[in-house]
């Protein structure tokens, strides 16, 4: 697994917490500074978590980038305390749902496309 250090308020520490950012997932999301780097840290809530968390780290881990759409670079990941987390990419943007309403239709379809096409999914003997 991958390398994690404990998120500190001390400056001599590699990690430092910069904020709170709200999810949708359930999970505890901060944006902290690590060797002059934003990174967005994710967090399970609890252990019953885990599981589902290192689902969403694998399918991020598989998702094609596009010249359309970005998904943050997973720099590293592991348990802490017994919660699974990682650190990804800060990507300082607008989200899909903040571009929809202000394109075309057909932008919207192009997107969706991009999307479909990006995907690599496992051979359909192993989808469950």
């Amino acid at each position: 697994m991958g390398r994690l250090m404990k998120t500190t308020k001390d400056n001599n520490s590699l990690e430092h917490r910069i904020k709170d950012i709200s999810g949708h997932s359930g999970c505890k999301v901060i944006l902290i500074k690590q060797n002059n780097m934003l990174l967005v840290q994710k967090t399970s809530s609890d252990k019953n978590y885990n599981f589902r968390l290192k689902k969403q780290l694998k399918k991020q881990q598989m998702f094609v980038q596009t010249d359309k759409i970005k998904t943050p670079a997973i720099y590293d990941f592991g348990t802490y305390n017994d919660l699974f987390r990682f650190n990804m990419e800060f990507i300082n943007g607008k989200t899909l749902a903040e571009y929809a309403d202000k394109i075309s239709k057909s932008e919207i379809i192009d997107y969706i496309n991009c999307l479909s096409n990006s995907l690599i999914l496992p051979p359909p003997q192993q989808i469950i």
